[in-house]
């Protein structure tokens, strides 16, 4: 059981990591969020979420893939190699092509012309709700905008060899 306890916390570590260090993973995760943010207040249905959290979980794992060939990339040829960096084109566009998608599937989910109008004079007329928006829109671009660090992991942590 221990075991599977290391698994989860390497696999978290990874994710910050990426989160840290890419920034295109924090673009894609404030889309997420805020297809997830209009999903619930357009009411969408269970189906309707089911695409959604499909599509952000998508593009997410894409993106976390992509960072991860990236790094063996440039670890197994440190300085240029054209098949690396082939691979790392190919991984990028195998991001872009989940994102594409997603953001289609999101429109056919969200597209509501009537609702989204009145969420807009819904939203205009309440500076409160107006404001909390743009500090939100605010908050997420100081996100996106994080400087990030292209350092090493700390040396011996995280991929041990597990005892048998």
């Amino acid at each position: 059981m221990a075991g599977l306890g290391r698994s989860f916390r390497w696999a978290a570590r990874g994710f910050w990591s990426c989160l840290w260090r890419e920034r295109n993973l924090r673009i894609h995760l404030c889309a997420a969020a805020a297809a997830l943010w209009l999903g619930a207040v357009l009411g969408v249905s269970r189906g309707e979420w089911a695409v959604l959290f499909l599509c952000c979980g998508m593009v997410v794992t894409a993106e976390l893939l992509n960072s991860a060939l990236e790094a063996a990339a440039d670890l197994a040829a440190p300085g240029y190699h054209p098949l690396a960096g082939l691979a790392k084109d190919m991984a990028a566009a195998g991001v872009l092509c989940a994102a594409v998608f997603a953001a289609a599937a999101g429109a056919a989910v969200l597209w509501r012309p009537r609702e989204l109008l009145a969420l807009g004079r819904r939203l205009l007329g309440s500076p409160g709700e107006l404001l909390l928006l743009g500090g939100l829109l605010l908050g997420g671009l100081a996100f996106v905008f994080l400087p990030g660090g292209k350092a090493a992991p700390p040396a011996g942590e995280g991929c041990e060899k597990e005892e048998p």
